[in-house]
């Protein structure tokens, strides 16, 4: 979305109510739309089928089910939302992955290459953000393989989640205004997830390894920015 005219621009597209309601509000057929695996379509009716994505949310928390939390507000913010959350998720961790590699800086630029898109959408901060998330993704395999040489220990396993949600905010920032295709895909969130490929079950591999804390802090920030667009 060059120069903020673009209409299939995802970062700044204005969603009508009907939409906000759509992605908020929790229902059989929506949850297939997503593809809902088997187990979580069980956990919503087992827990009557709450329509309110925040309660959903809450109530997977207190279950300890921050995998199905995560999965599901991910599915439910635009792709404004989304760059932010990955934003956020990747600085949380980025101290931790500074300690374990203090000479890389490929972690740190993606995020400031996200942040770039965020604050002036053109072509060019766009091919920044694909450029640096390339080096992140990189940056996430090479924390990957080290993390599983060092026994899983936590300032490894954290730097890795802090690589791989680097690399999702610089990937989904350079995509973030190709096409009107990419824009229905990533409603759709299928082809974006197809787009991902390994690196997106990387991603969500090492999420799973973060602490309760850390999780409950970033889904928090997640339901904040949910909240914020409900609002308008």
């Amino acid at each position: 979305m060059d120069s903020g005219s673009t209409p299939d621009a995802c970062v700044i597209v204005q969603h009508s109510t009907k939409e906000k309601d759509m992605r908020t509000k929790i229902t059989m057929s929506f949850l297939q739309s997503i593809h809902a695996c088997s187990d979580g379509l069980e956990y919503w009716e087992e827990k009557n089928k709450p329509t309110d994505m925040f309660k959903l949310i809450k109530q997977c928390m207190k279950d300890d089910h921050f995998d199905y939390a995560n999965w599901l507000i991910v599915r439910c913010m635009d792709c404004e939302q989304y760059i932010r959350y990955a934003i956020y998720s990747a600085k949380q961790e980025l101290p931790n992955f500074e300690t374990v590699y203090p000479d890389d800086k490929r972690v740190r630029q993606a995020i400031n290459a996200a942040q770039a898109v965020l604050k002036n959408n053109t072509e060019e901060t766009r091919s920044a953000a694909e450029s640096a998330a390339e080096s992140a993704r990189s940056a996430a395999w090479s924390a990957a393989w080290s993390a599983r040489s060092a026994a899983e220990s936590a300032a490894w396993s954290a730097a890795e989640s802090a690589a791989w949600s680097a690399w999702s905010a610089a990937w989904s920032a350079a995509w973030s205004a190709r096409s009107a295709a990419w824009s229905a895909a990533w409603s759709a969130r299928s082809a974006a997830e197809s787009a991902a490929g390994a690196a997106g079950s990387a991603a969500e591999s090492a999420w799973s390894a973060r602490s309760a804390d850390m999780k409950h802090k970033i889904i928090n920030y997640g339901m904040r920015i949910m909240r914020e667009a409900a609002r308008l």
